[in-house]
């Protein structure tokens, strides 16, 4: 019998300090992101697409110069997509964050507080509506 076409697996003892390497990785890109959307709070515009497309190219980038063997730069990289992707979700997440404090009150609010926690909720929920009819419509 032959092998041809199989490939050898890697020993399994790698997997645990690759997974933990991987998600400090994940944990600090997400803090970069976070970063990304206190930085741009208030910005409006076409900031958050520009960002978008930077974003992309970061993507691209660390992995055309990861596949090189350049992982300093690809990790700068990583990092720069972090960052303006956050960016480019800033005017969401200020949007979502409403919804996610009323849901808050929710939970710790009484009966008597229905009414007016789903009036706030609906508005929460209209506001992000019209502000995604903003970013995607059409302006004659």
């Amino acid at each position: 019998m032959s092998t041809y076409g199989y490939s050898v697996r890697p020993a399994a003892t790698h997997a645990p300090g690759l997974f933990g390497r991987v998600m400090g990785l994940v944990a600090l890109t997400v803090g970069f992101a976070t970063l990304g959307v206190y930085i741009a709070r208030g910005w409006g515009g076409a900031g958050w697409f520009i960002s978008w497309l930077l974003a992309i190219g970061c993507l691209i980038g660390l992995n055309a110069v990861n596949a090189r063997g350049n992982t300093s730069l690809a990790l700068v990289l990583l990092f720069a997509f972090g960052l303006l992707i956050g960016i480019s979700v800033s005017a969401t997440v200020n949007y979502g964050l409403y919804t996610v404090l009323d849901f808050n009150r929710l939970r710790r609010a009484g009966n008597e507080e229905a009414i007016p926690l789903a009036a706030s909720i609906f508005l929460d929920v209209l506001n992000i509506f019209l502000f995604f009819l903003q970013l995607f419509g059409r302006s004659n």
